[in-house]
């Protein structure tokens, strides 16, 4: 597996991509998506950033984020947005 390196900028726009598990086409479920703003409105409420472009496709996401000037930890908001997302 690579060891990559993430750039982490307080403040900063970040691009994500996420796949759903063996690219089951998950989306196409109005009830997965539901469930996922659903996680996503609970995350923005304790962990803030803005969500400056969103595009759902049937077993992916891209999403463009901005993050708060003095945060750069993206990864504990989709810990989160999975948690709450599998959860309900």
């Amino acid at each position: 597996m690579p060891n990559y390196i993430r750039a982490k900028f307080e403040g900063g726009f970040y691009f994500f991509t996420v796949v759903t598990y063996n690219r089951i086409k998950l989306f196409r479920s109005e009830l997965a998506r539901r469930c996922l703003r659903n996680a996503i409105r609970e995350t923005q409420s304790k962990h803030p950033y803005e969500t400056v472009a969103f595009c759902f496709l049937p077993e992916h996401l891209h999403c463009v984020w901005k993050l708060p000037e003095n945060d750069s930890d993206f990864s504990r908001r989709w810990l989160s947005i999975k948690g709450l997302f599998s959860k309900e």
